[in-house]
């Protein structure tokens, strides 16, 4: 170890430390860390080096990384035989507050990595939710949804780890009372892409449909939740007939546009039919968003909110 400097007051070095003595931190937040995920990183640290110093703190006579678990994982693919480190005296809290301040701002931390974290910490610190938002800066309800991820089926949970669908998207689904309505969601979004708002209008409407069939006498209304009701009906914007949840594509639009393709009327022109006849023909110049829609009569788009 060289060019170490530290004072007693703040207990804080700064030191180029041997890689082969730094281990890997006791409790890892990330746990995505592959060499894949780092490639980028390794050939900015073989161009540049390590720019930003990792956090360490003593453990015996080697050390644990706190902060730079990626750049540590980095610099070991590239062979650097020292890293830049800055030497903290931390306790257990402390230790891993700074983990979750290292990375919570981080476009690609896992949602559930932060749940596992935030877990670890009432379990094991006895800090509540609230004293965790407090520390690491964040409302008490992001806490609190981090942690609901332990209560996502394993189809929805898988499909956030691997990134096919975002936490805002799996957050709403996860609304949802009946399992097999998750299911059937989660499925339609990896194939297909889905927004928050258009899953907060699957869920919404799912729901409201199953209440409108529900009899509000009825007594026992959990064993209903988990009964399978029949899929929500939607129709196609061009066709105007029912379409299925699994036939369903998503189209983005204007609102002037979506304006032109769900008029009633349109210059003689009629909406398309979805059968397997032709369409009829519709005049471009008096429509072109309906006109360059048209064209595709097999082309289901999202149901009107409205």
């Amino acid at each position: 170890m060289t060019n170490s400097q530290q004072t007693d007051t703040d207990q804080i070095g700064f030191s180029l430390i041997d890689i082969n003595l730094i281990d890997d931190p006791s409790k890892p937040l990330r746990s995505d860390l592959t060499p894949d995920s780092v490639s980028d990183l390794v050939l900015s640290i073989k161009q540049m080096g390590i720019i930003e110093p990792l956090i360490v703190k003593h453990q015996g006579e080697r050390f644990e990384i706190i902060a730079g678990h990626r750049r540590l994982v980095a610099a070991q693919i590239a062979q650097l035989e020292q890293v830049p480190c800055v030497i903290k005296k931390l306790g257990v809290e402390e230790t891993e507050i700074m983990k979750l301040h290292e990375n919570i701002y981080r476009v690609d931390i896992r949602p559930s990595d932060e749940a596992k974290h935030f877990d670890y910490l009432i379990q094991h610190l006895k800090l509540s939710p609230a004293k965790i938002a407090q520390l690491v800066g964040r409302s008490g309800s992001y806490v609190s949804e981090r942690l609901a991820i332990f209560n996502y089926p394993p189809i929805l949970r898988e499909a956030l780890d691997s990134k096919k669908i975002v936490f805002s998207v799996a957050r709403e689904f996860a609304r949802h009372p009946n399992i097999e309505k998750i299911k059937e969601f989660t499925r339609y979004a990896v194939s297909n892409g889905c927004t928050p708002n258009i899953a907060r209008q699957w869920v919404n409407d799912d729901i409201r449909e199953f209440e409108q069939r529900t009899n509000p006498l009825t007594e026992n209304l959990g064993s209903l939740l988990d009964e399978q009701v029949e899929n929500p009906s939607y129709n196609c914007v061009l066709c105007s007939e029912p379409v299925e949840i699994q036939h369903l594509t998503i189209a983005y639009m204007h609102d002037s546009c979506h304006k032109s393709v769900t008029a009633a009327e349109y210059s003689g022109a009629s909406r398309p039919s979805n059968s397997e006849t032709e369409p009829e023909t519709i005049d471009q110049s008096s429509n072109p968003p309906l006109a360059s829609l048209a064209n595709h009569a097999d082309y289901d788009i999202l149901p009107n909110p409205n």
